[in-house]
């Protein structure tokens, strides 16, 4: 039997999943992937590209929440107060931003990485 033959050739049985060709992926053959398996991973890439469009709004959303809403406001009062005003919103930026910018761009990165493993059918 050759290297590249297929399953069902040359007297080899069939594989249990029904699956009668295989794939290169850059790591040798592989078996193609079962209905279900496509189907979860479909569901799998849309629930990562969700938290991703998510995320990145939450991110958009606090920073022009911030800049059209917020500041403009600690612009009229008197300057001593605008700056403890300053100051107490960028410790409250400070707990959360780090957190929300790396999730973020961990979803992003993960998601585009997903969706260009292989294309969806």
């Amino acid at each position: 039997m050759g290297l590249l033959a297929r399953p069902g050739e040359h007297g080899d049985p069939a594989p249990a999943n029904g699956c009668r060709h295989t794939h290169h992926h850059g790591r040798g053959l592989v078996p193609c992937a079962t209905p279900a398996l496509q189907r979860e991973r479909r569901a799998a890439v849309s629930g990562l590209r969700f938290a991703a469009l998510v995320l990145a709004g939450l991110l958009a959303g606090s920073e022009l929440t911030s800049r059209l809403v917020v500041h403009p406001a600690l612009w009229r009062l008197p300057h001593d107060a605008q700056v403890k005003a300053e100051k107490a919103m960028y410790r409250r930026f400070a707990f959360v931003d780090p957190f929300l910018m790396t999730a973020t761009v961990i979803a992003c990165f993960a998601a585009a990485a997903a969706g260009t493993a292989r294309p969806l059918r």
